[in-house]
């Protein structure tokens, strides 16, 4: 089976580091995007043997790649020192102070960070071959990379290997990913440790962003619909406003909604919701966000399974007191067929509506309700006793019963654990003292002698017949009253 899968990915791998190792023997050395403050780390690590402070002074060359992770440099410093000298690499400091990234076709423009040497030419050594073999190891992360694509995607889709290998080809030949991965450079780190989480069968959306989250261990948490409306650059343009705000929400124009029903529907919910909150909200529904993980992590028990996962967290934040910022992002056109019905699912947002405001701000909901119902001449009894309770009674009756339930069966163990009490008298009244039934079924069973064994038997059946009664009475209520609403 492997075998046949290793020939058709063996020419992508090999593909693949033709390709990354032609751009990283074209590039001259510290040229590549961000390659000297990286090259730098590593040299730092080689030298000194410990992490740089996490504030270093403003010329430490470095940067802020002093602060990442430090997995991929303390590997790469492992490959630079069996080179350690001579030094013939440029250094941070030998820059040039006149470097023009513009596109100009001047011949004598100063495209170049860094004057290169004959001494950087092949055969490599000193420093010079340090860094190559540290350009090595991103070559090395790039194939684990294209391998675990390759892999993830035949665990997906299991009976489509023309999928599989296209996914893996897709990666592969990216020229910009093959490129990155034959410089130093701690993307294709980032890449290759990158984990797919599944659940074993299909939870919903809601249900794989909350997974998401609990398995997160950054700051913030970066949420994107995989239906090809919104790209990386987005959100990165998310991020960038992150600091000041709690949530930011990529707002779509209402041109990218695929029809005019949409269009019309979405501008309705948008106007509730900014109602409701009473924060403007151009778009309630959007797929692209970026949040504190903290923060988030307060309202995962709010968040659906289903698909209204934005609207509800989106609410949440607004009428918690958090800051919460859209930012215009533009949406291209999505890749397969919504799920999304504006007639039935159009309900459903409405209900999530009502739900998070009865939660953080009811009087916005039964404020004007009760303003509508006093205009109707009815008094604020009538109201309770003929719309109120009669909504109500269902509810309140089911929890009750369903809490008494839970009381008895679950909550009897930690009671036991926690205050052990055994009365050794029958009670006279309804106020006399008393053991709960699961403790007196614990003391019986204690007990050697057979005929307790056999009083706890009964005091279990007992006690099952009280939980399926009380779960029955339950249902029965919630039933008849739903019949006389």
């Amino acid at each position: 089976m492997f075998a046949r899968e290793w020939t058709r990915l063996a020419p992508i791998v090999m593909g693949f580091v033709v390709a990354s190792v032609a751009f990283s023997t074209a590039t001259p050395l510290l040229e590549a995007p961000d390659e000297p403050s990286h090259v730098a780390m590593v040299r730092y690590l080689a030298t000194h043997r410990t992490l740089p402070v996490q504030r270093p002074p403003a010329d430490f060359p470095a940067g802020q790649e002093g602060s990442q992770p430090p997995l991929y440099y303390a590997l790469g410093a492992l490959l630079f020192s069996l080179s350690p000298a001579p030094d013939l690499a440029p250094t941070w400091e030998d820059h040039n102070p006149y470097a023009d990234f513009s596109r100009s076709r001047e011949p004598r423009a100063n495209r170049n960070l860094y004057a290169h040497t004959a001494e950087e030419g092949f055969p490599y050594r000193g420093d010079v071959l340090g860094v190559r073999l540290v350009r090595m190891l991103g070559v090395l992360l790039g194939i684990v990379t294209v391998v675990a694509t390759f892999l993830v995607a035949r665990d997906l889709v299991p009976a489509r290997p023309a999928v599989h290998t296209l996914a893996a080809a897709l990666v592969a030949f990216n020229p910009q990913f093959a490129f990155l991965s034959g410089v130093v450079n701690n993307d294709g780190a980032v890449a290759a440790g990158a984990t797919v989480v599944r659940h074993p069968y299909n939870k919903g959306n809601g249900a794989a962003v909350k997974t998401g989250v609990r398995r997160a261990t950054g700051e913030w948490v970066l949420v994107m619909d995989g239906d090809g409306q919104h790209t990386p650059e987005e959100a990165l343009r998310l991020l960038a406003r992150a600091g000041d705000y709690d949530l930011v929400v990529g707002a779509r124009p209402p041109s990218a909604q695929a029809s005019l029903v949409r269009r019309i529907g979405n501008a309705a919910l948008n106007r509730l919701a900014a109602y409701v909150a009473g924060h403007p909200i151009p778009d309630l529904t959007s797929g692209l966000r970026a949040a504190r993980r903290e923060r988030l992590c307060e309202f995962l028990h709010l968040l659906p399974n289903g698909f209204s996962t934005p609207a509800t967290s989106t609410l949440a934040f607004i009428k918690a007191g958090y800051s919460v910022a859209f930012e215009p992002a533009h949406a291209g056109r999505r890749r397969g067929e919504s799920k999304i019905r504006v007639a039935s699912d159009g309900a459903r947002f409405f209900l999530i509506l009502l739900r998070i405001v009865t939660l953080f701000s009811p009087l916005r909901l039964f404020l004007p309700v009760s303003a509508a119902a006093f205009a109707l001449g009815a008094t604020k009894w009538q109201t309770i006793r003929r719309q109120v309770l009669p909504a109500a009674v269902p509810g309140i009756a089911t929890g009750s019963i369903l809490a008494l339930s839970r009381a008895i069966g679950e909550a009897a163990p930690l009671t036991m654990l926690g205050a052990l009490t055994f009365v050794q008298f029958n009670p006279d009244g309804p106020l006399s003292a008393f053991t709960a039934l699961p403790i007196q079924i614990f003391a019986w069973i204690s007990r050697p002698q057979e005929e307790f064994r056999t009083l706890a038997a009964a005091a279990i059946v007992v006690l099952l017949a009280l939980l399926l009664l009380m779960n029955a009475a339950a249902i029965w209520i919630r039933d008849r009253s739903r019949q006389r609403w």
